[in-house]
């Protein structure tokens, strides 16, 4: 099936899950939102539609989500495209973190390569949203085509930035920060990964005391590491 006879049909039967489960008279709204199907599939977008039924169902069929809020370390990396870019399903990523405590926060250090399959010598402008716990603060970074912006966004900071990749080669961004982040004495630290919706599972790998544990993130996923 070709790919736009494959999203025509998710259009079709997801309007008819939504008439079922939510009961709406009118779907016009919702078919304009429907109408930025292709641009979901390419791009990150961020909408809140202030219904909870409709977002949960969004939310089950993964085409949408929610930054979650909790009181572990939490890291969310978001890649979206940016004009003249071309599909991101062959777009790969490796994301590694390393953190320690310092003065009752955490500490971070953070490495995220993309890369894109093929040999294609074409560059691809990529913008990163790296979501962290809300007032981290960033203390320097490597690799980024402009400079990092910080801003708050959904009860976190999130951390912007612009990366050229090109077919075939690896492209790193380094960052390091700080956040406002307790472990209690006695227990074990945490960190929620959350997935970015409708993207590629990225490989991310969690240092803590010594320990790595490493997961492709196809779900949310909460990472313990016992004191």
């Amino acid at each position: 099936m070709s790919s736009r006879r494959y999203k025509d049909t998710v259009s079709v039967l997801l309007n008819e899950l939504l008439k079922k489960a939510a009961n709406f008279k009118s779907l016009d709204y919702l078919r304009q939102l429907l109408s930025l199907e292709s641009m979901v599939w390419g791009k990150h977008v961020v909408i809140n539609l202030f219904n909870s039924p409709v977002q949960s169902l969004l939310e089950k069929y993964n085409l949408a989500g929610s930054l979650d809020n909790t009181s572990a370390d939490y890291l969310n990396v978001n890649v979206s495209l940016l004009p003249g870019a071309h599909e991101r399903a062959n777009l790969q990523a490796l994301v590694v973190k390393s953190g320690l405590e310092e003065n009752g926060q955490v500490s971070s250090k953070l490495k995220i390569t993309l890369k894109t399959s093929g040999q294609n010598p074409t560059q691809q402008k990529l913008l990163l949203q790296i979501y962290v716990p809300k007032d981290s603060a960033l203390l320097g970074y490597q690799g980024v085509n402009n400079t990092i912006a910080s801003a708050s966004d959904s009860g976190k900071t999130v951390f912007l930035a612009e990366a050229i990749v090109r077919g075939g080669s690896e492209t790193p961004l380094t960052l390091e920060y700080h956040s406002p982040v307790s472990v209690p004495a006695g227990q074990g630290y945490q960190i929620l990964l959350q997935k970015q919706i409708g993207s590629e599972n990225f490989d991310y790998e969690v240092g803590w005391d010594g320990k790595t544990n490493r997961v492709n993130l196809n779900r949310d996923t909460l990472l313990t590491f016992e004191p």
